[in-house]
C-alpha cells in the first residue's frame, strides 16, 4: 500500500474549528504534494429531531426552554460550514495545496469506498473516530479501540488521527517497531524535512537485544537519506513508557506504523488528547 497518497480526506463538522490542527493537514498535504477534499458533515438526525412538534430546545443561565426551529438550526449549520470552508481555503492557500469542500448528510463509510478515496490519507478528528460509523455505536473510550481496528480495516489508506486543540510541539516522531517499519515511517518525515528545518525523533520500540541491530540498520537508512535525526530507545517498549515519552517531549506529529504491537488503539484518544499532536497511522510498505 502506498502510505504517500496523492489526496487528503479530511473529515470537519462542527467541533472541528481549530486552524492550527488544518493547518498541519495543509502542510503534510503540501509535503506529499496531495489535494485536500474537505468534507463537512452535516447532523441530519437533529434535523429531523428539530421538526418534530414537541421538541424544545434547553438553553442555559435559567432561561425557559423553547421552540426549536428546523429552518434556524439549518442555518446554523449553513454558517458552521461556511466557517469551516472558509478556515480551509485559508490553510490551502497558506500552503499552496489544491483543495476541494463539499457538504453531506451520510455517514463516512459511503466514502471510504469510492474509488476516488481508496488510497487516500483520511484525516479525521480523533473524538470522532469512535463513531466514524455514523453513528453505529457510542463514542466511548470502551469501545474507541474496536472502532479504530474497524476503521483500518474499512480504509486501506494511511489514517490520521487529528486532536480538537492542536498543542505548540515542533518534533517530528518516528515510532518504529521492526526493520520493515523504517522505511514506511521516514517516507512522510523526509518529505515534511524537505519544506524546512523540523527536529526529528526516531523512538525504537523492540526489546534488546534487537534494539542494537535495529538501531545500527536505522542508522544506515538515515545515512542514505541524508536524514539528521536523534535516535532513542523505549524501555520498555509499552504503552504507558510511550505516554510517558511523549508527555515528556514536544510532538508536531506522531507517525508510526498502524500494526505497531506498542500502539493500542484503545489508548491513541489518550496519546492524542495528552499531546495535542495527530497520529499518523501508515500501512506497511
Amino acid at each position: 500500500m502506498n502510505n504517500q497518497s496523492r489526496k487528503l480526506l479530511l473529515t470537519l463538522n462542527d467541533h472541528t474549528g481549530n486552524i492550527a490542527t488544518l493547518d498541519l493537514v495543509a502542510e503534510f498535504a503540501a509535503a506529499i504534494h496531495a489535494e485536500i477534499d474537505g468534507l463537512f458533515f452535516e447532523d441530519k438526525t437533529l434535523l429531523d429531531i428539530a421538526a418534530l412538534p414537541f421538541t424544545r430546545e434547553i438553553r442555559g443561565h435559567g432561561l425557559q426552554p423553547g421552540q426549536l426551529e428546523a429552518s434556524t438550526l439549518e442555518h446554523q449549520m449553513r454558517m458552521l460550514s461556511g466557517a469551516a470552508q472558509r478556515e480551509l481555503k485559508s490553510c490551502a492557500q497558506r500552503w499552496k495545496v489544491e483543495y476541494s469542500f463539499a457538504t453531506t448528510e451520510t455517514g463516512l463509510t459511503h466514502f471510504l469506498g469510492s474509488e476516488k478515496h481508496i488510497k487516500s490519507t483520511l484525516c479525521i478528528p480523533h473524538k470522532e473516530a469512535g463513531s466514524w460509523d455514523r453513528w453505529g455505536r457510542p463514542s466511548d473510550r470502551a469501545n474507541y479501540g474496536s472502532a479504530i481496528t474497524e476503521l483500518l480495516e474499512k480504509h486501506p489508506g494511511p489514517l490520521m488521527l487529528l486532536p480538537k486543540k492542536r498543542g505548540s510541539g515542533r518534533e517530528l516522531i518516528g515510532i518504529i517497531h521492526n526493520e520493515k517499519s523504517i522505511n514506511t515511517v521516514l517516507k512522510p518525515i523526509e518529505s515534511l524535512v524537505k519544506r524546512g528545518h523540523q527536529p526529528v525523533i526516531i523512538l525504537l520500540c523492540e526489546d534488546p537485544p534487537e534494539t542494537e541491530q535495529l538501531k545500527n540498520q536505522l542508522m544506515q537508512k538515515l545515512t542514505d537519506r541524508g536524514l539528521q535525526a536523534s535516535v532513542l530507545c523505549l524501555q520498555p517498549p509499552t504503552q504507558q513508557s510511550l505516554l510517558q515519552f511523549m508527555n515528556q517531549h514536544s510532538p508536531k506529529l506522531m507517525i508510526v506504523e498502524s500494526s505497531n504491537p506498542a500502539i493500542d488503539h484503545d489508548s491513541l484518544n489518550e496519546l492524542i488528547e495528552s499531546t495535542g499532536a495527530p497520529a499518523l497511522l501508515l500501512r506497511e510498505d
